[in-house]
């Protein structure tokens, strides 16, 4: 069981009272010895007295170290002897004893007492001075530490900020790409779309340009809408007067870009005053370390034997490996919110929009340039037809001219079939071409006005079938050799009408339209003529 040390002085003072008077005994004279007695065993009765005067020995050594503890000097405290002490002191030097003797005894008592009391404040005093010296100590172990947590602290925070920097950098560097090939696309889109509306727009029509001209517009509104990454860095590369600026660090000659520095608020920590031992002097200096570690502004004092300050070209450049390029003079400072603003500018999703919008103009512009080449070949695929028709009518004139002059030379009932030509809308007609021809025309008329063709019932001739008819009609009949029908100018209409009928609305409108593309009604035939009174008799040309 460990023994305390009050314990340990309780058992010294117990051995002092038995040893002490014996060994007393034979060195003092019997005055002496009396007077020794009677002291000691005053001395005895004082030892709780002493014990207490002890604790406050040892309260006053606490105060001491607790002084110590806030202040560089120690003062000595004043000990108070109990009252006891005096009054046991004062009747042990009253006895009966001799006057000299007592007196004696008493500076000697007195000494001893006074002397063991100096002894325990002296030592105690020591003590206190230990301990403040382990105090300060650790207070200088601790502020160490505190310093070495500041510095690591704002260390990683520093890091910290910079690796977000360098992501927000790299972000703000794929979003400037994007956006580069975004506002290019849509550059070179635009240029193609004006270039088709002027070479195709004409071709493709108002239907298919329109569509175009409108994306086109739109397109070009978000084009001068978008911050382009250029100008950006045109505004970077040419900072304001007074702009904070930094050295860039030797980049690879193939590389892109550095990522642009960030500006990181920093603040030094002042350093402690050699021989510093008092707590009231940085009691406020943690927290406010602290707080600045967490917001990243504490800055780490420089290592030994390291200095401050720009370098010089020559020292950052003395020793760069081969493929690099030698650090420029100075960057402009990009702070994060710089960088925020650039990333915000520069959304991807506006860039995807602006693609989206430059597809939407080139498909556009492909089927402009579609519909023109379409309506080009249209249209030179009906002027081919157009020349092969008027080729072919042309040839067909030419034709039907040459077998009319050859009919008309041919006699009267005569003419080879192969002279003669035909209509469309029915068949077995034989005319001289140049009269089928106008009756084509005639019947196209008579459709329009009465939404049926003309019905033909005869037409050309032969001698042998003028003579037949004649034989059959009688005096409705030319001389064979001698009617119209035998050169292929004359045709008979049903539904006109019977002999002397001149009210038929056909007939009426035949008579009236007819002239304008050759055919006329004989005059001899018609109302008042000598006849006979045909009004289904038509014939071709002034004869």
């Amino acid at each position: 069981m460990p023994v305390t040390r009050r314990e340990l002085r309780e058992a010294e003072a117990r051995a002092r009272r038995r040893s002490v008077p014996a060994a007393a005994a034979g060195v003092l004279p019997p005055a002496l010895r009396l007077l020794a007695s009677r002291l000691w065993l005053s001395a005895s009765d004082l030892a709780p007295t002493s014990r207490d005067l002890a604790v406050s020995l040892r309260s006053a050594a606490l105060r001491t170290v607790s002084q110590a503890l806030t202040s560089d000097r120690l003062a000595v405290p004043r000990v108070a002897v109990p009252a006891a002490v005096t009054s046991s002191l004062r009747a042990a030097t009253t006895a009966t004893v001799p006057a000299s003797v007592r007196t004696v005894a008493a500076m000697t008592l007195t000494a001893a007492l006074l002397g063991g009391g100096v002894a325990e404040v002296v030592n105690d005093g020591h003590v206190a001075r230990q301990v403040a010296a382990q105090a300060a100590a650790s207070r200088a172990a601790v502020a160490a530490a505190e310093d070495a947590a500041l510095v690591e602290n704002a260390t990683l925070a520093r890091a910290t900020r910079t690796q977000a920097a360098r992501l927000q950098g790299k972000a703000v560097s794929y979003a400037a790409v994007k956006r580069t090939e975004a506002l290019a696309v849509a550059r070179a889109v635009v240029a193609e779309a004006e270039a088709v509306a002027a070479t195709a727009g004409p071709a493709a029509g108002p239907e298919a340009l329109t569509p175009l001209d409108q994306a086109r517009a739109t397109l070009t509104a978000m084009i001068e809408a978008a911050p382009d990454p250029v100008v950006q860095a045109a505004a970077l590369a040419s900072p304001a007067q007074g702009a904070p600026t930094t050295p860039t660090d030797a980049v690879p000659a193939t590389s892109p870009s550095a990522v642009p520095t960030v500006d990181l608020a920093s603040e030094p920590v002042t350093a402690l005053a050699p021989g510093s031992s008092t707590l009231e002097a940085r009691a406020d200096r943690p927290a406010a370390r602290s707080q600045r570690a967490v917001s990243g502004e504490f800055t780490p004092p420089p290592a030994a034997g390291t200095t401050t300050g720009p370098t010089t070209p020559a020292a950052s450049t003395a020793e760069q490996p081969a493929g690099t390029v030698p650090a420029v003079a100075e960057v402009p400072v990009v702070t994060s919110e710089q960088l925020a603003i650039q990333l915000t500018e520069l959304d991807l999703g506006t860039s995807a929009q602006i693609v989206g919008a430059a597809q939407l103009v080139a498909d556009l512009s492909a089927q402009v340039q579609a519909t023109a080449e379409a309506n080009l070949a249209a249209a030179a695929a009906a002027a081919e037809a157009r020349a092969a028709a008027e080729a072919a009518a042309s040839a067909a004139a030419q034709s039907q001219s040459r077998k009319a002059s050859l009919a008309t030379k041919a006699p009267n009932g005569q003419i080879p079939v192969e002279l003669l030509c035909g209509v469309s809308f029915q068949r077995n007609v034989q005319l001289r071409c140049d009269a089928a021809q106008a009756l084509e025309a005639l019947n196209t008329a008579y459709r329009a006005a009465f939404g049926s063709s003309l019905q033909i019932t005869s037409t050309y001739r032969s001698l042998d079938q003028q003579v037949a008819v004649k034989s059959l009609k009688g005096g409705l009949a030319s001389q064979p050799g001698r009617s119209n029908h035998g050169r292929g100018l004359a045709v008979d209409f049903g539904n006109f009408g019977g002999v002397g009928q001149f009210t038929n609305p056909s007939y009426r409108w035949m008579k009236e339209n007819g002239p304008a593309f050759g055919w006329y009604h004989p005059p001899y035939m018609g109302p008042g003529g000598t006849g006979p009174l045909e009004p289904w008799h038509f014939e071709f040309g002034k004869l």
